[in-house]
């Protein structure tokens, strides 16, 4: 069987000739069955992985801009922090109250914890590992604009912020994980 697959004709279909990649200067392969029938086929396979990479990118991009948005966390008011993370859990929390408890299994998600917050007051946010797991934290104002952001300023793989609000309402506490597993998160 013979592969037609031209890879220059689906990366100008994909993304409407947009050339900010030219798929023929990596080896010069005009079908992905050219990769496949060489003798040094296994050289090729970093070649394969790229091209698929960046075809399922440009194929991404271009049913973003035809659908408005690709993904669920994405587009105004989702406080995704153009992160392109896939939101996954969306909790309330009080200041000074218990504190929550997830996990995040991969690095694809994210979790968005809410907050109502006074213009002047002083928060701690304190998202803390668990069994391993490294936590990266995002304070994210009612506008969605990233007011602050850590990784182990808690001491360990634990992140903290020490923010002072810059406006009244509702605040995002954006998780997601340098390495996957349960946490516990709470703003004093």
């Amino acid at each position: 069987m013979h592969n037609s697959l031209n890879l220059a004709t689906i990366r100008a279909t994909t993304c409407a000739k947009n050339d900010l990649f030219t798929l023929r200067r990596l080896r010069k392969p005009d079908k992905l069955g050219d990769l496949m029938n060489t003798k040094s086929w296994h050289k090729n396979i970093v070649w394969i992985a790229l091209v698929a990479l960046l075809l399922g990118s440009l194929a991404c991009a271009a049913i973003d801009s035809l659908a408005g948005t690709g993904q669920p966390s994405t587009g105004s008011g989702a406080n995704d922090a153009g992160d392109e993370l896939t939101t996954t859990v969306k909790e309330k929390l009080a200041i000074g109250g218990p504190a929550g408890k997830g996990a995040l299994d991969t690095f694809f998600d994210a979790h968005n914890w809410t907050f109502d917050g006074t213009a002047g007051q002083t928060v701690t946010i304190i998202v803390a590992g668990v069994k391993g797991s490294d936590p990266f934290v995002k304070l994210l104002d009612p506008d969605g604009v990233v007011l602050a952001e850590d990784d182990d300023a808690g001491g360990g793989s634990n992140a903290q912020l020490d923010v002072q609000l810059p406006v009244t309402g509702t605040y995002t506490i954006r998780i997601d994980m340098m390495e996957t597993g349960e946490y516990t998160v709470a703003v004093r």
